[in-house]
């Protein structure tokens, strides 16, 4: 299904929608994304931060992929771009996160 959606997000320029029903599909799949569907939705969350969900989605999805750094990276920005407090609040949560599963892999 998200190879269909793929093709949407391949048209330019690229349309947020597009990439919200992407991860839209993937809460439905009731599976976490494969590496390819979740760079296609990282991409997704670093054209259109201002999308909290999206970006906070795709970091869930990262971390439990123990993809550290791409999590950190789109905390980062979504940091940046977050508009209010309780956002920004719920990135640093996910950075701790990280934190938490970096040290307990160590």
């Amino acid at each position: 299904v998200l190879k269909e959606v793929s093709e949407a997000l391949g048209k330019q320029p690229p349309i947020e929608a597009a990439y919200i029903l992407a991860a839209r599909v993937g809460k439905h799949l009731k599976r976490d994304p494969n590496d390819w569907e979740r760079a296609l939705l990282n991409e997704g969350a670093r054209l259109f931060p201002r999308n909290s969900q999206m970006v906070m989605e795709c970091v869930s999805w990262d971390i439990r992929a123990n993809d550290f750094s791409s999590a950190r990276r789109l905390i980062e920005l979504g940091e940046y771009e977050s508009t209010d407090i309780p956002t920004y609040e719920k990135f640093k949560l996910l950075d701790n996160l990280i934190v938490r599963a970096s040290a307990a892999r160590n």
